[in-house]
């Protein structure tokens, strides 16, 4: 998702056990931590962080600025907006 006003990616989608035909679980993922290695991104995470944590709304694309600061704070990121 992308901030318009400030034209900074603003968290991206991560889509998790996902199965043929059935829905995926979905995360909003500050970009920040995510790292660029040789042409893939990884995040550095537990393995199992996502199989208890509550994922988005089916229909949940846009986050509130309260929404936003609560994931990057999940993941120890700076909101950019405070930067």
């Amino acid at each position: 998702m992308i901030d318009s006003e400030r034209g900074r990616i603003a968290y991206v989608i991560l889509a998790c056990d996902c199965f043929i035909g059935m829905s995926c679980k979905l995360f909003a993922i500050p970009w920040e931590a995510l790292k660029a290695t040789r042409g893939d991104y990884i995040l550095r995470v537990e393995k199992g962080a996502f199989k208890a944590a509550e994922g988005l709304g089916d229909n949940v694309w846009t986050l509130t600025r309260n929404d936003l600061t609560k994931i990057y704070e999940k993941y120890n990121v700076p909101p950019y907006w405070e930067v």
